[in-house]
């Protein structure tokens, strides 16, 4: 017991002696003095003419002037730690001249700018005082540079700093990706610290560069706020569609409301740009994959999720034909002019009404009076020439048969459709009107396939 309480006491006193001031040291330089200067303590006096940093290193046995050395390293980051302090209390001033939508941006800019400093060369920078502690193995030294030349590097390396984060700005903003709300304030804090700073005694910032880029970045972003107003007006429509197809139990309901659903949500994904999911409350592109599923259209949905396996072309184009009509609003007008006025040609415009109510369109037979609407597709099947007339050699029978030509037109669609063509239909026993039926039949399907075709 009382040998352990010896060697414990033992090594306290080594302890104690090892930490004490007056040790011998473990290097190996002539000291200044035991004194340490005034200009060693945080609280000593600056110049007014001046600006100081003082830093200290441990000497490692003769190495003085590698101590040295790095004391003025730690000296000079002192210096650069106090421009970064000046830097980031002027971009906060800058931050009260900011709108609302760029201050976020601009604050979170505050510590990227300020940290470029961190490693800057200051200029005409001079050791002014140095200092050996051998008793301590400490060497220390005062750096000291003139307030305006330290003024102007706090100034330039301010504005080469800002002028980097006017470029990171521009970059979010021009960032297809980004929100629209967070690439306006992006552009609105690079305009801010354009506009609040005097770059001209930093040439090598490129002012003009960087104005024409904001320029640019401006009128984009206008015109996309011109574009979000239409944007969120057909994601709104899609929602309250959407919605009713999903709460839709009739069948014939059901596929008129994904029709309305699907219109402005490819409308949407048509569109340069999307509104950003947290703005229209759902993604454009799933929702488009998901509905088309839904609805029963399984070729069009793999089409819209680009996968490999598809459909042949002929299931794909029933399907965007149906698409295409399903809840749409079509107005139908069919003449037919076999000798003098043109008279409703009712034939027509029955068949066309029934393979369109197939589709899922909802028809209805314009007046003649009837002025193109809105949003609404407007079919025209017309046509003129002759009823033909024979009598057959052997069994006496009367036949007739159409001579003319037959021209559709279809408005409303994204590619409009003119047809024209020449018509002669085959012998028929029955009647001259017998004869238009079976044409106004042909030529409805015939109308019919090329809108399916305008949508391959």
């Amino acid at each position: 017991m009382t040998h352990n309480r010896l060697f414990g006491a033992l090594v306290v006193a080594l302890v104690c002696l090892a930490v004490s001031p007056f040790a011998s040291a473990a290097c190996k330089v002539i000291g200044d003095g035991d004194t340490a200067p005034a200009w060693t303590s945080p609280q000593a006096p600056e110049d007014a003419a001046t600006v100081s940093a003082v830093g200290s290193a441990s000497i490692d046995g003769d190495r003085l002037p590698e101590a040295l050395a790095a004391a003025r390293t730690i000296a000079l980051k002192e210096l650069a730690e106090r421009i970064r302090v000046s830097v980031s209390s002027s971009v906060k001033l800058n931050d009260s001249k900011v709108s609302e939508g760029g201050k976020q941006v601009l604050r979170s800019s505050i510590e990227s700018v300020a940290e470029a400093t961190t490693n800057v060369t200051l200029q005409n920078v001079r050791a002014d005082q140095q200092w050996v502690d051998a008793r301590r193995c400490q060497a220390w030294v005062r750096l000291s540079i003139g307030r305006a030349d330290f003024e102007r590097a706090r100034k330039r390396d301010l504005l080469i700093g800002l002028s980097k984060q006017v470029g990171a700005m521009l970059t979010l903003a021009e960032d297809a990706t980004k929100p629209l709300v967070q690439r306006e304030g992006s552009a609105a804090a690079a305009a801010a610290l354009l506009g609040s700073n005097d770059f001209r005694d930093v040439p090598e910032v490129p002012v003009a560069a960087l104005r024409s880029r904001l320029g640019g970045v401006d009128k984009m972003l206008a015109k996309m706020k011109q574009d979000e107003t239409r944007l969120l007006g057909l994601a709104q429509s899609h929602v309250q569609a959407y919605a009713e197809f999903k709460s839709a139990t009739n069948p014939v309901e059901r596929l008129e409301a994904a029709g309305r659903a699907l219109r402005p949500l490819r409308t949407l994904l048509a569109a340069s740009w999307v509104p950003d999911e947290s703005v229209i409350g759902f993604a454009a592109q799933p929702r488009l994959v998901s509905l088309l599923n839904e609805a029963g259209y399984p070729c069009l949905a793999r089409k819209a999720a680009n996968e490999a396996q598809g459909c042949a072309p002929e299931a794909l184009a029933q399907e965007r034909q149906k698409e295409y009509f399903a809840g749409r609003q079509v107005t139908l007008s069919c003449s037919l002019r076999l000798a003098g006025k043109a008279e409703p040609w009712v034939k027509a415009c029955a068949s066309l009404g029934e393979s369109l109510a197939k589709l899922g369109a909802r028809t209805q037979v314009a007046s003649a009076a009837a002025k193109p609407v809105s949003g609404v597709t407007q079919i025209r099947l017309d046509a003129e020439g002759r009823i033909g007339k024979r009598q057959d050699p052997d069994d006496k029978s009367t036949g007739y048969r159409f001579e003319g030509a037959v021209k559709s037109q279809v408005r409303g669609l994204d590619s409009p459709i003119d047809d024209t063509y020449q018509a002669l239909t085959g012998w028929n026993p029955v009647s001259d009107a017998m004869a238009t039926d079976i044409l106004a039949l042909s030529a409805a399907k015939r109308l019919v396939e090329r809108i399916g075709q305008s949508w391959q």
